[in-house]
């Protein structure tokens, strides 16, 4: 089975939440599952470790912007792209 790519505006819909499970996190770092779940339990380790809070939930959640942070994702291309996208499919643009 091949892995789907995710599109500016799913990684946008992503981006905009606070909280992002394993599913989530792929669709922002082209990973297959079990290297995100290593990558979300790591974030999760080092929270602990850092006595930060989190949502000890199934699925596991990791905060948005330490995902952002530590794979350099950068949002402003992200929210680019994904408003040409809507732009070029000609759908209402809100900013």
């Amino acid at each position: 089975m091949s892995k789907q790519i995710a599109t500016y505006i799913e990684q946008e819909e992503v981006i905009n939440r606070s909280w992002i499970s394993v599913i989530d996190f792929m669709k922002l770092v082209p990973v297959g599952t079990n290297a995100a779940r290593k990558a979300v339990n790591s974030i999760i380790d080092e929270m602990d470790q850092n006595g930060e809070p989190r949502f000890k939930t199934k699925p596991l959640l990791v905060p948005t912007s330490k995902v952002v942070k530590a794979y350099k994702i950068d949002v402003n291309t992200i929210r680019r792209e994904a408003e040409r996208m809507r732009k070029a499919k000609g759908e209402k643009v809100v900013c």
